[in-house]
């Protein structure tokens, strides 16, 4: 999926609930994980940005910007 304002898409979903789960380490964790967003990371394929969103059905949606 893709925001046009990915920061202010990740507060807005902070206000509402949504756990912090702070910077994305890629290892294991309490399962199931729901409702939690992660950091913003700028990897090399996404220089605008993504974060990593667990829906309340446990499923994992990436979210980037483009730029």
């Amino acid at each position: 999926m893709w925001s046009a304002d990915l920061a202010a898409l990740r507060a807005h979903l902070l206000a509402s609930g949504v756990s912090d789960g702070g910077a994305f380490c890629g290892a294991p964790g309490p399962r199931p994980v729901r409702r939690v967003v992660f950091t913003i990371t700028h990897p090399g394929y996404s220089p605008g940005g993504e974060f990593r969103l667990h829906d309340p059905d446990g499923y994992c949606i990436l979210i980037g910007q483009s730029g």
